[in-house]
Parts: C-alpha cells; structure tokens; sequence
C-alpha cells in the first residue's frame, strides 16, 4: 500500500504530545528523534562506512535528548567505538540477536534502521494475500494495525515495525498465530482513546492496537501507537503481550 510521509509523523508528534495526558514527555521525545532521523531516509548500502558516519548522530543525539539511563548507555556504545556499532547494527539487520546481549541494544539498531530501511526496502511486486502477517518488503512483525474506509465499510491493514510499509490484512484473524474464530478475537475499547482498539486473542494471547482512522482521519498510525501507553499498560495488565514491541519498547 504505502508510508506515511515523515514529515506528517512529526507534526502528529506534536499534536499528540499537547494534547495526550501521561504520554507528553514520551512523546516530544519520539517527535525530536523522528526529526533527527528524517535526513537518513535516503537511498544507500548498509556499508561499514555508513554506520560509522551515521550511527554516532544517534548516540550523540540520545546522550543530549534522553532519558539518563538510555544516555548513559548510547555514551557506553559510543565510547565501544565503529566495530561494536556495526554488529550492533547488522546482528538486528539480519534478525539476529543483540551481540551483547543487552535487549535495550535492540533500541539503538532499530532507531538507526528504521529510516534506512524505508529507503532501502523496495514495495512489494504484485499484489500480497491478505492473510501474510510479516511485511512484504522486509519481513518484520506489525507494530500496530489500521482501519481505513473502503467503499461501504472499513478495511484492516498492517504497519511494519520497522520500514513502516502497509499492507492489506484480513479483518477476523490474529496477525500473530493466525487465529481465525471470531469469538476468540475480541477488540476492547476505551473512553480516553475513541479512535484506538485492543485487538486481541485468546488463543496465542498477543495483542496489537488498531487505529480506526474512520473516526480520526488525522491519525498516524505508529504515532498515535505510543501516545496510547495507557492502552498498552491495560493490555499487560490483563496478561496479553505484544506481537512486536514498538521503538520505544511499548
């Protein structure tokens, strides 16, 4: 289908981040790292060479904007020097594991990733069945589904957690064990979020949040994704976990 221009992720940031209570400071610090990322959003081959100019921005970036956990450890990586970044980056890139073994690795590959991948991951050729629940461009989970007007009704997508493609998905079935019994997928709601569902499943117990954006056309799907931490605390709470973490670990 297609990807949100960057541009609209940031301003909807910004929208989210006056208006959403609890999820502000979250927020405004998603919208300066979608600004800080945008200018990566170009073609290129994941050379040693690109990570060595690219990756220290990030760290650099993170040590002055983040939280101080998170700055103390992109000052730890930076200071790891070009070989520790670089398998940082390819061991995600590759779906493999962090090398160090620290999960909170996988922030810093998929933050620096995700503009690249935009840029380097082609749209799929020919049309993709509505039933394949990994992106057709670069084979990672959905980070959060979507409902957009179709005719007379609705139809169901999903968004990659890391290019950000969309793509046509059935309505009635779990993107994660492919669960297709209706009663089995129940979608909960919540006065705060009008626009926003907990689709979830009682078979594999994951879950995913849909954006309705009949009911909010200004919604950015992966954006409004974090503004609902609530949702998400809600979800655990009840015993679900989440088919794909988003960036900021939600």
């Amino acid at each position: 289908m297609s990807r949100i221009p960057w541009r609209d992720r940031i301003a909807r940031a910004g929208r989210l981040a006056d208006s959403v209570k609890g999820a502000s400071e979250l927020l405004r610090f998603y919208q300066a790292l979608l600004v800080e990322q945008e200018p990566w959003c170009v073609p290129g081959v994941l050379t040693g060479a690109l990570i060595e100019e690219r990756f220290p921005c990030l760290l650099h970036f993170l040590e002055r904007k983040a939280s101080a956990e998170l700055a103390s450890r992109a000052g730890e990586i930076a200071a790891a020097g070009p070989q520790r970044w670089e398998s940082t980056v390819r061991g995600y890139w590759t779906g493999g594991e962090s090398p160090s073994g620290n999960p909170e690795d996988e922030f810093f590959a998929r933050a620096f990733l995700q503009p690249y991948a935009e840029a380097a991951c082609a749209e799929p050729v020919g049309p993709v069945p509505d039933t394949v629940p990994l992106c057709p461009c670069c084979g990672r989970r959905p980070v959060v589904s979507v409902l957009r007007q179709e005719y007379e009704g609705s139809r169901r997508s999903l968004v990659c957690s890391l290019c950000h493609w969309e793509w046509k998905f059935r309505r009635i079935l779990c993107a994660s064990c492919r669960e297709e019994k209706f009663d089995v997928l129940p979608v909960y709601r919540a006065e705060q979020f009008p626009h926003i569902g907990i689709e979830t499943c009682g078979n594999c117990n994951c879950y995913l949040l849909c954006v309705d954006m009949t009911r909010d056309a200004d919604a950015v799907p992966a954006v409004d994704d974090i503004s609902a931490l609530a949702l998400h605390i809600w979800a655990r709470d009840q015993g679900y976990r989440r088919i794909q973490p988003n960036l900021l670990g939600m």
